[in-house]
């Protein structure tokens, strides 16, 4: 599959309460590839374990607006989110993937997010302004704008992370930290 090796979509997306997992593209989109969208939305979702040989492992977009909200995005062999529309994450994880959000566009939103554990970068952009706030991001940023409360160092508190079991004990450094 050249792209969208879990899936690929031409219209609208909508994601809610579901798992893409441990699929492969030979082209961009492991997990998915959406292309020339108005919006794709995201919502209480994994993403695990996806890989292609070009960017996005997890997911490619050529879409206006992209919205992640309660998701994970974990251990996708490649960036986890590449996109040329506006980005949100909010209440989200992007953990232990080769690269994390790379943007090549409009101004984009990370809120009440953790980005850890990824091995390249959290952020990637040439063009994209990030406006970050009450968000943990340990890796390399770029191109970053940060409004409110960035933490980054300092244990998490994850209660079994090597298990996928991210939730927060009440010792993590995040617990009403904004």
């Amino acid at each position: 599959i050249n792209s969208g090796g879990g899936l690929y979509s031409t219209g609208n997306l909508y994601i809610n309460n579901s798992v893409i997992g441990y699929n492969s593209s030979g082209g961009k989109g492991g997990g998915f590839d959406a292309n020339f969208l108005k919006n794709v939305e995201i919502k209480n979702s994994i993403i695990i374990g996806n890989e292609s040989v070009y960017w996005g492992s997890s997911s490619g977009f050529y879409a206006d607006y992209v919205q992640v909200y309660n998701s994970i995005i974990d251990s996708n062999d490649g960036g986890a989110f590449y996109t040329f529309g506006s980005f949100s994450l909010v209440n989200s994880l992007i953990i232990n993937n080769e690269g994390g959000i790379e943007s090549y566009s409009k101004d984009s939103y990370i809120v009440n997010s953790i980005m850890t554990g990824n091995s390249e970068y959290d952020i990637k952009s040439s063009n994209a302004g990030f406006h970050i706030s009450n968000s943990y991001l340990d890796g390399n940023l770029s191109a970053t704008h940060f409004d409110d409360n960035l933490i980054t160092s300092g244990d998490l508190g994850f209660v079994d992370a090597d298990n996928q079991n991210y939730k927060l004990t009440p010792d993590s450094i995040l617990v009403d930290a904004g």
